[in-house]
């Protein structure tokens, strides 16, 4: 593009396309203007996506009108231009020449690997050629020198004279001389075959030449068709799953799914609507037999035979699936009263018609019932589970379009604990827990109390010179540096970009020059909060997370369970800039769903300061609408009267929240709440019923009750919240705008072992590295005395309390986990992506 086009294009942008009409005409801009970029009123523009990449398209020939993308959906024109049609072809299009580039990096990749066994099989020949030449060589040097010591041997007599005279004449004609070199030479040439004949025997190859894809074992990418090295750094996966070109053709493969069903929706219903039309061209044809007895008796009596199998056995069938799906038969038979109960249908039927009809145990149906049933206790019970979640995980209807997340943003440095903890030289007899970190014994106590209950914890480390030793520690114990991505919003924000591009997010934070980096691209981000050079440090908020494993030891402790220790010393996290440009970003982005965390890095301001800033975040969420729900995520605390103020100042006023035992545990103890004694628990100790008991407090004390005008909770907003720990989690729901609730706990329960075993981008996955933790019976509601019966094909469990919605599942548990910090925001981000929010008017009337 000339200059002249680049800046009419930024004129347009700015003034639009019709800046250059006279005035008293028409300036408006219509969907359907030959300048508008039609890709981007509907979704996304993809010349945006592969900026200075393999595949970029090049910069955009239209414009991009934000206001016209915004009043689209909103139209009587929505859907009825075309547009989506084009929009699908264009997108049909770049993944067909993705798929094409796909098959031929395999072709290539497959090319290189038989070229490598030619020249494999090359070499072997190469090989036994030159032991062949040695050999030829060996032999007649051995030739030679025999030769001459047959000649030197016939003047060897036993008297002294005669040898003398021997060597004399030997030495004359340089035979000795010529003996000893042969005899070297033959000893060179033995050698050289040694080495060839141990380099064929061992199968070592030859130096590779300089050809990356021969250096190392490539692969080619499923979504992108990028060359990729096979078992490489997490970092560099990590780096490719996150890039343009990845990420953009993993969403226009989401986008062609979305619209290819908007064109055709009856497909989510039927998969082939001919098996339908055969079926009800069946019934009507049944019906008409006999409703007319065309045929005679003979056939009305068989039609009605048949139609009563078929109503037998769909009786069956229906006991069978409603018996196992609520628990009450425990095997897969069908109850002897229920199975006679549908057979006296048949019975029946057969006695008017002095017929003898077929075992009902013989029709299609029921053989294909139980052939299904056959294969479901085939499977693992860990796979039964996963199956289970995947049968119960739904869309949302009305899914969320557009987040903003923040405000904590930083790099994570991930090092073993327990190396850290042996480097750093300190004592330790027992463990403590401080609510500020000042020395490095600090450290070490507080990291032994919850090293061993297992808990996962964080705390502030208040001396900046002691956190800048730690620092150095941590990043001397990592192999060439690794960083990560970390803060709950930022976490989330990724999660959000990775597991749905069709979601616009929006971050707010302090991001640096490193954070920068590794933010995933399709996160938007606000340069008002980017840590420059005109600050006075010009770095990253550093956090220092000190991971462990189950089994470990330090000292004398144990870990029960894998967890880990976050200490952190922050200089922008917890600013009033940052607070300020994140309800900013509300009103300017106009987001569908808030996400509110990092309130937690207040905690070590000074008193007065940490209750303004609270007031301040109080006044901004009471302006949102209550038709935009807000998620706050909780975070790790040890002030009590910090915690107490957050609970009566922000939790209500909030639509849902996402807590941990630790948390949950934390808010009963400083408020006076159910089980309060339970604080400070070990990962899973807390009883199913006792956190029931404990949510059920906190969602009717705090929470939102439309009922009673003369409540002080008439005006609060809390409606949703999902708990989780190691062994299981738990959503809890009042009222009727959030829905889709079960889906969402479903999807969230799967990702928890998986990404703790980094199985989550793997298409088959390995369920012996995870494990179920919990017992086949237990009491869930004592109140209620609901008891949970553990069944591996139906593991979600879900009951009523009052006017509160309760769903409960067990979790599959990595047994050997790679990661444990980040999951907990993952969980907590995928099971509010899955659920739908929608509040209906109060003064609607019906």
């Amino acid at each position: 593009m000339s200059a002249r086009n680049a800046m009419a294009a930024m004129l347009d942008e700015l003034m639009g396309p019709k800046r250059n009409v006279e005035l008293g005409k028409d300036t408006k801009v219509t969907f359907d203007d030959p300048d508008i970029c039609k890709y981007y009123i509907v979704g996304f523009c993809p010349h945006d996506m592969f900026v200075n990449t393999k595949a970029d398209l090049g910069a955009c020939p239209r414009v991009h009108d934000d206001n016209l993308r915004l009043e689209y959906p909103k139209s009587d024109k929505f859907e009825k231009l075309g547009f989506e049609r084009e929009f699908l072809k264009f997108l049909s299009r770049l993944d067909e020449d993705n798929q094409r580039r796909i098959r031929k990096n395999l072709e290539k990749l497959k090319a290189n690997e038989e070229n490598g066994q030619k020249k494999e099989d090359l070499r072997k020949l190469r090989d036994e050629q030159e032991i062949a030449r040695i050999d030829g060589e060996i032999k007649a040097c051995m030739a030679e020198a025999e030769k001459v010591a047959v000649f030197l041997f016939l003047f060897i007599l036993p008297s002294q004279k005669r040898v003398s005279i021997t060597l004399l004449k030997a030495g004359e004609e340089g035979l000795v001389t010529k003996c000893q070199e042969l005899v070297e030479k033959i000893e060179q040439l033995e050698k050289q075959k040694a080495a060839v004949e141990e380099r064929v025997n061992s199968n070592t190859a030859l130096p590779p030449p300089i050809d990356e894809s021969a250096i190392k074992v490539m692969e080619v990418c499923e979504v992108c068709g990028s060359m990729l090295i096979k078992n490489d750094a997490q970092c560099r996966v990590e780096e490719h799953l996150s890039g343009k070109m990845h990420m953009g053709f993993s969403k226009i493969k989401v986008t062609i799914e979305e619209l290819r069903t908007r064109e055709n929706p009856s497909s989510l219903i039927f998969d082939d609507i001919s098996v339908n039309e055969k079926e009800d061209v069946h019934v009507n044809e049944t019906a008409h037999v006999i409703e007319t007895g065309v045929g005679g008796p003979d056939r009305v009596r068989v039609t009605v035979i048949d139609a009563a199998v078929a109503l037998a056995t769909g009786i069956v069938v229906m006991i069978a699936i409603v018996a196992t799906e609520t628990g009450k038969i425990v095997t897969d038979d069908i109850a002897a009263s229920d199975l006679w109960l549908a057979l006296r249908v048949v019975k029946y039927v057969s006695w008017i018609f002095r017929t003898r009809v077929p075992p009902v145990s013989n029709s299609p149906l029921m053989r294909i019932y139980l052939h299904e049933q056959h294969q479901l206790r085939s499977y693992s019970v860990e796979r039964a589970m996963s199956l289970a979640w995947d049968r119960a995980i739904a869309k949302p209807g009305i899914p969320f379009r557009r987040a903003v997340v923040g405000f904590n943003c930083n790099v994570d440095v991930i090092v073993s604990g327990i190396q850290i903890i042996e480097n750093l030289n300190t004592t330790c007899e027992k463990g403590k827990d401080h609510e500020s970190l000042e020395t490095l014994d600090d450290l070490h106590e507080t990291f032994v109390h919850f090293f061993q209950r297992g808990a996962p914890a964080e705390r502030y480390m208040s001396s900046e010179s002691t956190f800048e030793t730690v620092v150095r520690q941590a990043e001397a114990a990592i192999p060439r540096a690794q960083y990560h991505i970390g803060g709950n919003a930022a976490l989330m924000a990724e999660r959000i970009a990775s597991g749905f591009p069709s979601t616009e997010v929006y971050l707010v934070g302090p991001i640096g020059p490193r954070s920068q980096a590794l933010l995933n691209p399709s996160v938007r981000r606000t340069n008002s909060t980017r840590i420059t050079k005109t600050h006075s440090l010009i770095k990253d908020e550093l956090h220092v997370i000190m991971e462990y494993k189950q089994g470990e030891t330090l000292g004398d402790w144990i870990a029960p369970s894998s967890s880990r220790f976050i200490t952190s010393h922050d200089h922008f996290s917890g600013s009033t800039v940052v607070m300020e440009m994140f309800f900013k970003a509300i009103a300017q982005f106009k987001p569908d769903l808030i996400i509110l965390s990092g309130i937690h890095t207040l905690e070590f301001h000074n008193k007065e300061m940490r209750l303004e800033k609270l007031r301040m975040i109080r006044r901004n969420l009471l302006q949102i609408s209550s038709k935009t729900p807000i998620h706050f995520e909780l975070g790790s605390l040890a002030d009590a009267t910090f915690m107490f103020d957050i609970l009566h100042r922000i939790i209500p006023h909030v639509d849902s929240l996402g807590i941990n035992e630790q948390e949950l545990a934390f808010l009963s103890h400083v408020a006076g709440g159910p089980h309060m004694e339970e604080y400070p628990v070990q990962a899973g100790t807390v009883h199913a019923h006792k956190v029931v008991e404990m949510l059920d407090w906190l969602l009717k004390t705090f929470g939102r009750d439309r009922m009673n005008p003369n409540s002080k909770n008439f005006g609060y907003r809390l409606q949703r919240i999902h708990f989780q720990c190691l062994t299981y989690q738990m959503v809890v729901s009042s009222g009727n705008d959030w829905s889709n609730l079960a889906s969402g706990l479903a999807a969230s329960s799967r990702l928890a072992g998986r990404m703790a075993c980094n199985l989550v981008n793997q298409a088959r996955i390995e369920t012996d590295l995870l494990e179920v933790r919990t017992a086949p019976s237990f009491i869930l509601d004592k109140k209620l005395g609901k008891m949970y019966n553990f069944h591996a094909h139906n593991p979600i469990a879900s009951w009523m309390r009052d006017q509160t919605l309760f769903i409960f599942t067990p979790v599959l548990v990595c047994k050997f986990p790679m990661k444990t910090v980040g999951v907990d925001d993952a969980i907590s981000t995928t099971g509010l992506l899955y659920s739908q929010f929608y509040r209906f008017d109060s003064n609607m009337k019906w």
